[in-house]
């Protein structure tokens, strides 16, 4: 096996991967593409029957978005990686877990 040093290369190389390890062909063309980015983010090919995607995925995605919807996300390295550019510029990406009164609700809710 080849050691790739070349993001471009990794980037492209993981895709191939999943491509190999999981069939996606039973999805809506619109949608197969979010199971994919879903198992790249994970690492895990086996996270597929869990996923319920529906049929209307993506045009509510994109409804959502065109509607100035926010995008919650659990944790600021997935926020880190959602690219401004590829979304509408009113788009707010928010992401909780360091504010301030993060802990304390948690504690009081047990979680």
């Amino acid at each position: 096996m080849t050691y790739l040093t070349n993001p471009d290369e990794i980037y492209q190389r993981s895709f191939e991967l999943i491509n190999q390890e999981v069939d996606l062909s039973h999805l809506p063309a619109d949608t197969a593409p979010v199971a994919e980015r879903v198992i790249h983010a994970c690492g895990m090919p086996e996270i597929l029957p869990d996923l319920r995607i529906t049929d209307d995925l993506a045009s509510a995605v994109t409804t959502a978005l065109q509607n100035a919807a926010p995008i919650f996300v659990d944790a600021e390295m997935l926020k880190s990686a959602i690219i401004p550019r590829m979304l509408p510029a009113s788009t707010n990406v928010i992401c909780k877990l360091n504010h301030p009164d993060a802990a304390t609700i948690g504690k009081a809710k047990n979680i």
